[in-house]
C-alpha cells in the first residue's frame, strides 16, 4: 500500500536543519556581540549626525556631512526616547538601541536574500545564500555596528526581488507589472538616500536594462518594456525628489 506521506530524504532533512542553524546560530550571536563589540569611529559619527537632525539642523546646511542622510533621518526619532544631553545612562541606552536596529535589519536582509535565491532557483539556492551571506566575516562584523550599509543592503536586495518577480513571474498584468517596476526604482532610491556606495550598482543595472530591451524583438513588446523602465525611473525619482 502506497504510503499517502510523502518520506523525507534524510539528507534533505540534515541539510535544512544544518542550514536553519547556521543561519540563525550567527544572527542570534550578533545579539550579544552588539553589546561588547569595540565602536567604530563611523558609529559615532553617525548618531552625532542624527542628533543635530532631532535638533532642527539640517545636513549639508548647517553642519558638514559627507554620507547621504537616509540612516540618520531614521535614527533621529529615537533621540525623542532618551536625555542623551544630561544623561548617560540614557545615551549609552540610545546607542546600543541603534545596534539593536541595526540587528534587525540585518534580520531582514537574511530574510530577503533566503526570498531572492528561492524566486531565482529555488528553496536550497535561497538557503545556501543566505548560509553564505550570513556567515561572512565582513557582513557579520559590520552588521553590528550602526551603518547606513546594513540597511541598504536589505533596501538593495529587496530591490533586485521586486525586479527579478517583475521581469520572470508569469501571468502578470500590465499593470501589476509597472507597479512592481516602480516599486522596485523607489527601493533603489532609498539604498542610495542611506549610502552613495549604491552607485555602483548603476552600471550593473543599466547593463540588464539594456539587455532587457534588446530583448524585446516584436515593436509592441519593446514598448511596453521602455514604459515599464520609465516606471521604474518614477519610482526612483520620488524618494530622491522628497530629500532633494
Amino acid at each position: 500500500m502506497m504510503s499517502l506521506v510523502r518520506r523525507r530524504d534524510p539528507f534533505e532533512l540534515v541539510f535544512w536543519l544544518g542550514g536553519v542553524f547556521l543561519v540563525l546560530g550567527p544572527f542570534l550571536l550578533r545579539l550579544q556581540l552588539l553589546r561588547v563589540r569595540t565602536f567604530d569611529a563611523d558609529e559615532f559619527q553617525h548618531l552625532h549626525s542624527a542628533w543635530l537632525i532631532s535638533e532642527g539642523y539640517l545636513p549639508y546646511r548647517d553642519y558638514f556631512q559627507h554620507h547621504t542622510p537616509g540612516l540618520h533621518y531614521l535614527l533621529s526619532p529615537l533621540f525623542r526616547l532618551a536625555d542623551v544631553k544630561t544623561d548617560p545612562a540614557s545615551a549609552f541606552w540610545l546607542i546600543f538601541l541603534s545596534r539593536q536596529l541595526m540587528w534587525l535589519f540585518t534580520g531582514l536582509g537574511l530574510g530577503l536574500t533566503f526570498c531572492l535565491g528561492t524566486v531565482w532557483k529555488g528553496a536550497s539556492a535561497g538557503l545556501v545564500g543566505t548560509i553564505m551571506l550570513g556567515n561572512c566575516i565582513m557582513y557579520l562584523e559590520k552588521t553590528i555596528e550602526i551603518r547606513p550599509d546594513v540597511v541598504a543592503a536589505a533596501l538593495w536586495t529587496a530591490c533586485i526581488l521586486v525586479l527579478l518577480v517583475a521581469l520572470y513571474s508569469p501571468d502578470q498584468s500590465a499593470v501589476s507589472i509597472n507597479a512592481k517596476y516602480m516599486f522596485s526604482g523607489a527601493l533603489l532610491a532609498l539604498s542610495l538616500i542611506f549610502t552613495q556606495k549604491m552607485l555602483v550598482a548603476l552600471p550593473g543595472l543599466s547593463i540588464t536594462m539594456i539587455s532587457h530591451l534588446g530583448d524585446g524583438y516584436r515593436r509592441e513588446q519593446l514598448g511596453l518594456r521602455i514604459i515599464s523602465w520609465v516606471n521604474f525611473a518614477v519610482g526612483a525619482a520620488v524618494p530622491i525628489a522628497t530629500v532633494a
